[in-house]
């Protein structure tokens, strides 16, 4: 099972004042609004990405990247996981693993390998001609 190292750290330009945390203290799933009681039968893996789009969108990365790497632990191929951990990863210049993650999701998401090869073919070419 591929994996990726846990949890980012926090780095610059991450925002942990917002909504769901506590004082600054890093957001927790308790926070977030109550869905895992869905009355249509959503999934684990729904509700992991649903909590984790709650957390992404107030800058609770660190508590997004949690919820989505439960679900990539769990073999998941949905794009929507890969394609929001892609961004955090994205956002907190963690280029590591941003790679990795579009590794796996080439062996996992037939639909769009070829952008993820895309993608992670200009994330490296962007790395080179920065430094």
């Amino acid at each position: 099972m591929d994996k990726i190292e846990r949890p980012i750290q926090d780095g610059p330009g991450i925002n942990k004042s917002g909504p769901g945390h506590a004082q600054g203290s890093p957001g927790t799933a308790q926070n977030c609004p109550d869905i895992t009681q869905n009355s249509h039968g959503m999934s684990l893996s729904e509700t992991n990405y649903n909590k984790a789009s709650f957390f992404y969108h107030n800058n609770s990365f660190i508590s997004a990247e949690k919820l989505l790497l439960e679900n990539i632990e769990k073999g998941t191929d949905d794009e929507k996981i890969f394609d929001m951990l892609v961004n955090i990863y994205s956002k907190s210049d963690n280029y590591q693993k941003l790679i990795k993650t579009l590794d796996i999701a080439v062996k996992r998401c037939a639909e769009k390998r070829k952008e993820y090869r895309e993608l992670k073919k200009a994330f490296i070419l962007e790395q080179i001609f920065k430094d």
